[in-house]
């Protein structure tokens, strides 16, 4: 059975004008179908499960050696630029006379160029380091310092496996936490749902709860890295951002000084009558002290010293 011939040529309609196929876009097929019977063509339909689900009418009748274009387009899909190609195989039927008439099937492969990219941004939440819980006009340990990440998928192709992990404080390398993502989808049916489609974004909120080593640290650079997975690939796509983080630093301290005022064994009271008769040259003066870190930092290396009443003589110092 003949009496057809088909000559097919695809075009992607590049409607953004990137270069590159993107989801909604098109690829025209322009079909050129010819009756190569002694008898008039009619009934024509154009078969291709890939350009649509059921037959195309042509309409037209077609006189002996006449030809007629047919211009058909396909949408291109997620699943098409993941796997990098469109093929379409097309059949043109009809009646020739009261014979039915077929064209040899066309194959067409349309290739699709895919660039995968990822990116993403991590930013302070209102562009506060902490959050004053305690209004006391200062960062401590406890408080929050809130991140918001950004992921986008900036390639033409889907992302897989996308996950975002923030390295916490730098000097810390047990300091990693994973962040979670909202926006994504399960693209590949795996259950997960840990996939982001070309062009779109996922976004994370994260809260940071400060601990004395990170107010110790003071300013920082803090940096988080999002990954995904092209298709096809076990090799992950890597994009990191990064946000300085300064934390005030208050060192400050008290130091509270009081004799001695109860009497017992533990405790003398505020002197010791060494000679049994009462207080004079010799006996000693028992003090307490208490001091205070009231900053927000650690301080290391204290040592407290007592002049001993003589501020002039650092000879009979007390350390």
């Amino acid at each position: 059975m003949a009496g057809i011939a088909l000559t097919k040529i695809s075009d992607l309609i590049d409607g953004n004008g990137n270069s590159l196929a993107n989801v909604g876009e098109t690829i025209k097929y322009t079909l050129t179908i010819q009756n190569t019977s002694a008898d008039p063509l009619t009934g024509i339909t154009i078969s291709d499960p890939k350009l649509s689900a059921g037959p195309i009418a042509v309409g037209d009748t077609l006189a002996p050696g006449a030809s007629t274009v047919v211009e058909v387009e396909y949408l291109l899909t997620a699943a098409d630029i993941d796997a990098g190609k469109v093929e379409t195989t097309t059949t043109v039927l009809g009646t020739a006379g009261t014979s039915a008439a077929s064209s040899d099937p066309v194959f067409d492969l349309e290739l699709l160029e895919q660039t995968s990219d990822i990116n993403m941004t991590k930013v302070l939440n209102n562009n506060q380091a902490y959050q004053d819980a305690n209004a006391n006009g200062r960062p401590d340990a406890g408080e929050i310092t809130q991140y918001n990440y950004t992921v986008v998928n900036t390639g033409n192709t889907s992302l897989f496996n996308v996950t975002l992990a923030d390295l916490g404080l730098p000097t810390n390398p047990n300091d990693t936490f994973m962040v979670p993502l909202t926006g994504l989808a399960d693209l590949d049916g795996d259950g997960q749902v840990d996939d982001l489609a070309a062009g779109t974004r996922a976004t994370g909120i994260y809260q940071y709860v400060l601990t004395q080593e990170t107010l110790d640290n003071g300013t920082f650079v803090g940096t988080a890295e999002a990954k995904g997975n092209p298709p096809g690939s076990d090799d992950p796509l890597p994009a990191s951002g990064s946000v300085r983080v300064v934390l005030p630093q208050q060192p400050g301290f008290v130091i509270a000084k009081t004799a001695g005022t109860t009497k017992d064994a533990a405790d003398p009271g505020e002197f010791t009558d060494l000679d049994g008769n009462g207080v004079d040259s010799g006996d000693k003066v028992n003090y307490s002290y208490t001091f205070t870190n009231t900053g927000n930092v650690t301080l290391t290396e204290v040592k407290l010293v007592d002049d001993n009443g003589t501020p002039s003589d650092v000879s009979d110092d007390v350390t």
